[in-house]
């Protein structure tokens, strides 16, 4: 990344324009920064779960009231970022998760309370789509 021209600074202002998304469906990152040696990094929540791509992949065919609330859902999430001016670029069923956790603003904070916790939210299945 640090050899092509333009990727750090590509990178960092993706990392940044992710940020001030506030969807319930889209990952929240919370820090956007370089190392002293210049290698940018991005903090985000973390996330159990499992991507869209491989939930087809082990179930096969979506019920269609799941398949149709995963996609309201992504629309919410991507909705949102195009009403910012933020485009993203590679829109695919292996980069959504769905994550099967309570994504409340509290778990967050409950999760980095308790690290290596594991345990999922309610109903233990996947919930919804965060892009």
């Amino acid at each position: 990344m640090m050899q092509i021209p333009g990727m750090v600074e590509r990178f960092t202002r993706e990392a940044r324009a992710s940020a001030k998304i506030k969807n319930d469906h889209v990952v929240r990152v919370t820090d956007v920064d370089a190392l002293p040696d210049g290698v940018p990094y991005m903090v985000m929540e973390r996330l159990d779960g499992t991507d869209l791509s491989d939930l087809r992949k082990s179930l096969g065919r979506l019920p269609i009231p799941d398949a149709v609330r995963y996609l309201l859902e992504t629309c919410s999430a991507i909705g949102e970022a195009h009403a910012m001016g933020i485009i993203h670029r590679d829109l695919k069923p292996a980069n959504l998760f769905l994550a099967d956790h309570d994504r409340s603003p509290d778990a967050g904070e409950k999760e980095a309370a308790q690290p290596g916790d594991r345990t999922s939210g309610p109903g233990g299945g996947p919930a919804s789509p965060v892009v």
